[in-house]
């Protein structure tokens, strides 16, 4: 990548750390206002769901909360968290575009950041330990989408880079009709060599004038 291209990119990079701080604000207001309207026949689903954080947040609503979390450390913490919610359903998955057998990449951590450990699904990351893997299944979830006889409420993404893959899908298929709303955090910072994607991500949002995917979370 020649110099040039590195500079849009961070150009770009830092345009959506601004329009994510900028939307922080309004988009955690629209979570609230989603899950107070949420019946208890409603689904919402947490991708990436970790060790339940937001998924218990959720499950305040009465409304289903079906969770997805490929890595098998957090999904047991998210089990246990979780254990007295009635409405909430935990899947030891990951969500992608096909239904196969994946590795699992842990992010390489600083032993000082405390926080949760980061995986993905995505081999070109800029912090992927390719040498730390763990195998898991993957689900198309867009197969899920279709087959789910449920309002759909809220979407929650947070898959460290298969959002892109999944978006796209939605997209292309008309699938984004079939939720109420999709907040996504996107990690372009994480995987420079898909800004190319996440800008034509943007523009087909805006040119399908699709009003319920929001890429600003987070």
């Amino acid at each position: 990548m020649n110099r040039l291209n590195i500079l849009k990119n961070k150009l770009y990079i830092k345009k959506r750390k601004k329009e994510k701080r900028r939307d922080k604000k309004s988009i955690n207001q629209l979570i609230i206002d989603i899950l107070s309207k949420s019946e208890k026949d409603n689904v919402i689903y947490d991708l990436g769901a970790n060790i339940g954080n937001y998924s218990l947040f959720f499950a305040e609503s009465d409304s289903e909360v079906r969770c997805y979390e490929p890595d098998l450390e957090n999904y047991e913490i998210l089990n246990f968290r979780s254990r007295n919610k009635k409405n909430i359903q935990t899947y030891n998955l990951a969500c992608g575009t096909k239904n196969q057998s994946l590795k699992l990449y842990k992010e390489k951590r600083d032993i000082f950041n405390f926080s949760t450990e980061g995986y993905s699904i995505n081999t070109q990351g800029t912090n992927i330990d390719s040498e730390n893997f763990q195998i898991i299944q993957c689900i198309d979830f867009c197969d899920e989408l279709k087959s789910c006889t449920k309002k759909i409420s809220l979407i929650k993404m947070d898959i460290e880079g298969a959002e892109l893959e999944i978006i796209e899908k939605i997209i292309k298929e008309n699938l984004h009709k079939l939720f109420g709303f999709l907040i996504v955090e996107t990690h372009e910072n994480l995987f420079p060599h898909s800004i190319n994607r996440y800008k034509n991500l943007e523009k087909q949002i805006r040119l399908n004038g699709i009003k319920n995917i929001n890429l600003n979370w987070h």
